[in-house]
Formats: structure tokens, sequence, C-alpha cells
């Protein structure tokens, strides 16, 4: 199956469909799940630092601007992915490789998005948490993206920024320091077998280690603050 431009499904109807359908086009640009699980580590983060979800406020405002900075980064992830994207069969049918969304249009959309989250912070939150929105969109956009296509480092490097959200609300301890050192290492050994072999299994395990490695964060925020107490 050839995944030219030209063997994609044909074009929506975007000039024919009006505000509504714009609208649906960008939000589609949006990774929902990526943002659920951004909100769940600065919600963490929150807690581990604050040692309570108080004032609610707070948390509320917080959580909303770190999901506004996120949604937007990945918006514009899809902008600067666009071209790639329309070559294969499972993002093609995507709004800006199938022409429903202007790529000018979803740039201003997740520029404000960003910008408005990162204005949220620093309004309800402080500077530090709107800086770190505002560090980890750079990172992810203009570090990771960018060196997908060219280099196995993409991996490690795009850990950053999704170490950022607890960051916002911040978390140390014993237990976390211990955890995030092991945690740290297996990532670290996995990508030096891949760099050493550059072997199907390698990658595999890199894959899986880099998924484990952000929920493995958040366990080890729970348990930093029940274990002393056990």
């Amino acid at each position: 199956m050839s995944l030219s431009p030209a063997a994609a499904p044909p074009r929506t109807r975007a000039d024919s469909t009006g505000l509504p359908a714009a609208m649906r086009g960008l939000r589609s640009l949006i990774k929902t799940r990526i943002v659920l699980m951004v909100m769940v580590a600065a919600a963490l983060g929150y807690w581990a630092a604050a040692g309570s979800f108080q004032p609610v406020g707070t948390l509320a405002a917080a959580l909303a601007g770190t999901a506004l900075a996120s949604a937007g980064a990945g918006v514009l992830n899809n902008v600067l992915e666009r071209h790639v994207d329309a070559r294969m069969v499972r993002t093609r049918e995507r709004a800006l490789p199938q022409g429903s969304v202007a790529p000018s249009a979803a740039a201003w959309f997740g520029a404000a998005l960003t910008a408005g989250g990162a204005g949220l912070l620093a309004w309800r939150a402080g500077l530090e948490p709107a800086l770190l929105s505002l560090l980890a969109a750079a990172l992810y956009l203009f570090v990771y993206t960018p060196l997908k296509p060219r280099t196995w480092l993409n991996t490690p490097l795009g850990a950053i920024p999704g170490a950022v959200p607890p960051l916002i609300g911040g978390a140390a301890g014993v237990w976390y320091a211990a955890g995030a050192m092991a945690a740290g290492a297996a990532y670290l050994a996995a990508g030096i077998r891949f760099a050493r072999r550059l072997d199907t299994p390698g990658s595999r395990l890199l894959l899986r280690v880099s998924v484990l490695y952000v929920p493995a964060m958040l366990l080890l925020s729970i348990a930093d603050r029940f274990l002393p107490s056990m």
C-alpha cells in the first residue's frame, strides 16, 4: 500500500461546513490522554509538596493552567509534524494532513493555549510554575520533536518535559529519591543497551521502560507520602 499523499483519503468539506467544523478540527488536535496524564502528575506533585489538595482554588487553577499549556504544546507538535503525519497510515487522517484545519490556524490555537496556560499559572500559582510549563513546552517542541527522526536520544531527552509537571507542585523525600534513582538507572541501562546493539529487542525494551517510567514516578510520589509513617 502506498503511503504517498496521493493515496490519502479525499479531503473533507472544510470550506462548506462553517465554524463548528473548524472548531471540531482544532479540538481534535489536542492530545487528550497526554493532557490527562499531565494533570494527574501535576496534582500528585502539588499534594506531595503541600501534604493536601488545599487550597482547592489554587489547585484547580494550577491544574487548569498545566492542562492548557500541555494541550497547546500538543497542538503545536501536530503543526510541526504534519508533513510526516501525511505519509503515515496511522496519522494521515488527522485534521492537518487532511486539510480540514489550516496550519496557521492550528499554530495560533496552540500558541494561545500555551500562553493562556502559562498566564493562568503565573497569576494563580506563581511565576516558577509558569516558567516550568514554558520550559516543558520548549523542550517538547524544539528538542524532542526535531530529534525524533534523527536519533534515539530523543527518548531520554523527551523524558525531561514529561518530568516537569510534578515539579510544578514539587516533590522530594527519602523514598522518592531512592526509587527515582533506581528507575532512572533502569532507564539509563535500557538506553545504553540499545545504543550499543541497535537491535529490535533493545528498541522495544527502551520503549517499554520509557512508558513505565512516568507511572513509576507517580507511584513513588504516593509512596513517599505514606511509607515514612508506616
